[in-house]
């Protein structure tokens, strides 16, 4: 179950026994609407730069749309 305390994050699963994971960045919204708050390099670094970078334009798409929807009058 989600909770309403809980942002969004971006995780990336520690290899090779993929039994705990890291938080790459986290989905943040404001009155305008959801933006990346990343955490150091994690985000740029990570070996899988460019598949880490679909997924955060999907997430971001996906949640400004929700957004934008809730807002309208």
């Amino acid at each position: 179950m989600e909770s309403k305390d809980r942002k969004p994050e971006i995780i990336a699963w520690i290899e090779p026994e993929l039994t705990s994971c890291y938080t790459l960045a986290w989905l943040e919204t404001d009155s305008e609407g959801y933006y990346i708050k990343t955490i150091g390099d994690r985000f740029t670094e990570h070996s899988d730069t460019e598949d880490v970078m679909l997924v955060a334009k999907y997430a971001l798409r996906s949640l400004q749309n929700s957004f934008d929807f809730n807002e309208q009058p």
